[in-house]
This record gives C-alpha cells, sequence and structure tokens, in this order.
C-alpha cells in the first residue's frame, strides 16, 4: 500500500486535561502522539500517565514517549548515562508504547562544545540501548542541531524528528541528515480535545513500519530497574516517590513562519507550568483496546481515510523515506 501523509501531536502537562476521543475526530486526523515522560533526572511529567493510559485504552492513536534532555554537567557520558536510565526506568511504569522513545535536545545550558554535544548524545544513545531501546528518535530544530553539532557528526542513521516551523518549500534538513521521520511544523495549532494551543506534526504511515514500531523490539520483555546496569547513574538520582524540582520551561524554536493550513488558533494565552507531582502509586490500569475499524489511519484499510490530507502527493515533489513522503529539501 502507497504511504499516505498522516498527522500527529505532542503533549505535555503545558497541555492540561486532553479529551483523547475528540483529538480523533479532527479535520485532518490525529493518528499519533508523542507523550512527554521525564526531564533530566528525577522529574517525571505529572500528566504523562494520565495521558498514556487514556491513548492506550480510548484510542487508536500510536504514542511514544520523549525525555527532554536537561545537560547538566561537563560530565557527558555520565550526565548522559543518568538521564538515559531515568527515561528507561520511567517507561517500565509506563503503559507500553507503540513507538520508538525520544531524545528531545534543545538546549545547551553548560556551553557544551559540538564535540562534547556529540559525546553526550552518543552516550545517551548507547545508554538506551543498553536498557532495551536500540531505535531512538532525535528531536531538535534546524539551527541548534546546526549550531551545537559537528558538522561530520555520526547521527544522520538516527531517525529525525525535526522542528522547523516553516512552508514546505523552505524546509530544510539540519547537516548529516538527509530526511526527516516526523515534521513539527507548529507549536500553535489549534486541535480538537486540547484547550490550549499544540504542537503539531505530521509524517507518512512509514511510521507504522515496524522499524519505528517499540513493540518489535520488546519482544515481550520490559526494562527492569531491578536488573538493568544502572551503573551509569549520578549520586542525584532520584527513585520514584522523592520529590524534584520543576524544570527549566521547554524552549520552542525561535523562528515563526507561515505553517499548514490549519483551523485558526485562538488567541494566544499565557501557561505557566505546574509544580511536578510525585506518585508513588503504579499508573492507572489501562484496558484493551477495542478493534481498530477498517477506516482508522493504523489500519491496514487506510486508504480512503487519509487520501484527503495527501497534500505531499499532490504536490509531486521527490519522495524521501522510501521515496514516499516529504521530499528532500535544498
Amino acid at each position: 500500500m502507497k504511504s499516505k501523509t498522516i498527522y500527529g501531536i505532542d503533549v505535555s502537562h503545558n497541555n492540561g486535561t486532553i479529551n483523547w476521543t475528540d483529538v480523533t475526530n479532527n479535520n485532518p486526523p490525529r493518528s499519533f502522539v508523542f507523550i512527554k515522560a521525564t526531564e533530566g533526572v528525577g522529574y517525571t511529567d505529572p500528566m504523562c500517565a494520565t495521558n498514556a493510559n487514556a491513548v492506550s485504552s480510548q484510542t487508536h492513536m500510536r504514542f511514544g514517549y520523549y525525555h527532554f534532555a536537561s545537560i547538566n554537567s561537563q560530565d557527558v557520558a555520565n550526565d548522559a548515562r543518568s538521564e538515559a536510565n531515568w527515561f528507561a526506568q520511567t517507561m517500565s511504569t509506563m503503559p507500553p508504547a507503540s513507538l520508538i522513545p525520544v531524545l528531545d535536545i534543545e538546549n545547551n545550558t553548560v556551553n557544551l562544545t559540538p564535540q562534547q554535544m556529540q559525546d553526550w548524545i552518543s552516550a545517551f544513545i548507547s545508554q538506551m540501548n543498553a536498557n532495551g531501546y536500540p531505535k531512538i528518535f532525535i528531536y531538535s530544530y534546524y539551527s541548534f542541531l546546526n549550531t551545537n553539532l559537528p558538522a561530520g557528526h555520526p547521527f544522520g542513521n538516527v531517525p529525525l524528528w525535526l522542528a522547523y516551523y516553516t512552508s514546505e518549500s523552505n524546509l530544510k534538513m539540519p547537516n548529516g541528515w538527509t530526511e526527516c521521520v516526523v515534521w513539527q511544523y507548529s507549536g500553535s495549532g489549534t486541535v480538537n480535545g486540547v484547550t490550549t494551543q499544540c504542537d503539531l506534526n505530521q509524517s507518512s504511515t512509514t511510521l507504522y513500519s515496524p522499524e519505528y514500531d517499540q513493540r518489535t523490539y520488546d519482544k515481550g520483555k520490559r526494562f527492569d530497574p531491578n536488573t538493568a546496569d544502572l551503573s551509569g547513574k549520578l549520586s542525584t538520582v532520584r527513585q520514584p516517590g522523592q520529590t524534584s524540582t520543576e524544570p527549566a520551561t521547554e524552549t520552542t524554536q525561535p523562528a515563526t513562519t507561515t505553517a499548514p493550513a490549519e483551523t485558526a488558533p485562538p488567541a494566544a494565552t499565557t501557561t505557566t507550568a505546574s509544580e511536578p507531582v510525585t506518585n508513588t502509586a503504579p499508573p492507572p490500569a489501562h484496558t484493551s483496546r477495542p478493534a481498530v475499524p477498517n477506516n482508522h489511519p493504523a489500519s491496514v484499510a487506510d486508504a480512503a481515510t487519509e487520501a484527503a490530507v495527501n497534500k505531499f502527493g499532490k504536490k509531486g515533489r521527490r519522495g524521501w523515506f522510501f521515496g514516499i513522503a516529504f521530499g528532500r529539501y535544498e
């Protein structure tokens, strides 16, 4: 079946309580979501379990978790391993994801050199591999990657989720990548079911392939903090149930340019991140999903569902991943 354009969102506690049934009823349909799980070491997003349980039990959306990198030390190897371990440990308490995890890296508060940043990312990926996650996404934006990584970095084969708030014709790949699997094209969209402005993303149905499905790699096994090698963790690692301070607000790409057409967003409002909530209880039980209807984008019979939103096909641009979705950008 030919791949088609699909649309999704990413969320954190800053988006408040979400009506996930309404999210799936948008036009175009929102068929995948990335949920914030952790930041740094010791912080778990207070809405992560709520969002993940609702998505997994109430919808047919594909979903994955993301970790917001704090990068708090010049000791890059130890710092990166600590953050990877915290991320993996937290995901082990959540509903199993259907998309591979994400490293969200978009700040450099300790002024790492490009080589140090490369080493930090390499150490994070290696520790995630050791924790049972052999494939992850890197999320960032164009200027950050070009500024903070060496031009000859080795991450071109790591799947890229690129934040670039521009039109399709202006979309460029950062140094080292020739394609992105997911494109975040707006940070201020309007989506049914979400009361705040929301990040908007698009991909192709290639995102549903086994390569990006975490269940491909789980094989019935999940990360177990009781048996995993956590020797790389720092002394500041907090265990579940301990409190932590509110992390710094996530940064967004500074440039504001034209995004693909959406419903008009509401007037901008100022939102304040709530204090993190510590919850020692296990996340709410989630029920099995009902059978996937034939007209849902995640179904193999999805040809008619997304045809109306396949704008890339209409424009006839050169295909990128497997010659299908975004195109190579110049």
